[in-house]
């Protein structure tokens, strides 16, 4: 946790019926509520964009209905089921709650009755894939930057990378060949998390989206996320257009010769694209 971001909302104001007297149960009373997680801020720093991060008043208003919900004997309780609700519903790797009950009925003077626990995620690696992509000199040092801001992400592991190919824009809009290259590595992070990274990355290399499928400083998809399988607005898992792209099939079996894109082999989808020229690059890519 030392090496993120730490956000916090402090006294969150909830009137519940929680305790285990009756009148503590009929009448109810004030609870406050501090939660704080752990994040790595760049990406909404770079964007400047909500969807970037963690919005802490929706995270507010899901601490003020949970603790209003069912009446729970204990604080300990509350906070179990405070970090289960969070956790389902926000990309946080760590969480702490505090419960106050200041007006706690123990029959002596306190000025306050509170609970801290801290929670940790726990995660699974998983093979993560990205496709890079760049049309707009310098190519290969961009391709490399993305590298490199890949493997100096924390929580992106055993990276692999792929020879380089050039392509042929597969646009209508006129327009330099692309570079491009494929990255392979193992991950605990949660798909949103290393969305956000990618365009993260294609922020701090300059990227221009003045028309879809024009030229780009850097391009960076994200493939696949283990057997995850995602459908928003701003995410959809597997690519839906990488079985169609020989850019990213090629690369991608030269490091995996198994590799699979759903249920199908990379191979298979790959002999089908065979009019996509892809042609090997003299450039290569390393791993810092």
């Amino acid at each position: 946790m030392t090496d993120a971001d730490k956000m916090e909302v402090t006294g969150i104001e909830v009137w519940a019926h929680h305790g285990v007297f009756d009148h503590e149960r009929r009448e109810g009373q004030l609870f406050l509520i501090d939660v704080a997680w752990w994040l790595d801020t760049g990406p909404a720093a770079c964007t400047d964009d909500l969807e970037s991060t963690i919005d802490y008043g929706k995270v507010t208003n899901v601490v003020v209905a949970a603790t209003q919900s069912n009446p729970v004997d204990l604080i300990e309780t509350l906070a179990e089921r405070l970090h289960q609700v969070l956790f389902d519903q926000f990309p946080m790797d760590h969480l702490q709650i505090t419960i106050h009950k200041p007006q706690a009925p123990i029959g002596a003077a306190v000025s306050d009755v509170r609970l801290t626990t801290s929670f940790t995620r726990e995660k699974q690696q998983r093979q993560v894939v990205f496709s890079l992509g760049s049309n707009i000199e310098p190519r290969l040092d961009y391709l490399q930057f993305a590298v490199s801001g890949l493997v100096s992400t924390p929580g992106i592991e055993q990276v692999r990378v792929s020879k380089v190919y050039e392509t042929q824009p597969q646009s209508e809009i006129s327009q330099d060949d692309f570079l491009n290259a494929i990255v392979v590595a193992q991950s605990a992070l949660s798909a949103e998390e290393l969305l956000h990274r990618a365009l993260a990355l294609e922020a701090l290399a300059h990227r221009v989206r003045l028309a879809e499928h024009g030229p780009r400083t850097l391009d960076i998809d994200l493939i696949s996320v283990g057997n995850e399988q995602w459908e928003t607005p701003d995410l959809i898992l597997p690519h839906p257009r990488a079985r169609n792209r020989a850019f990213v099939l090629v690369p991608w079996i030269g490091v995996d010769p198994h590799a699979q894109l759903g249920t199908e082999l990379a191979a298979d989808l790959a002999a089908q694209v065979t009019e996509q020229i892809v042609m090997p690059y003299h450039g290569t890519l390393f791993l810092p």
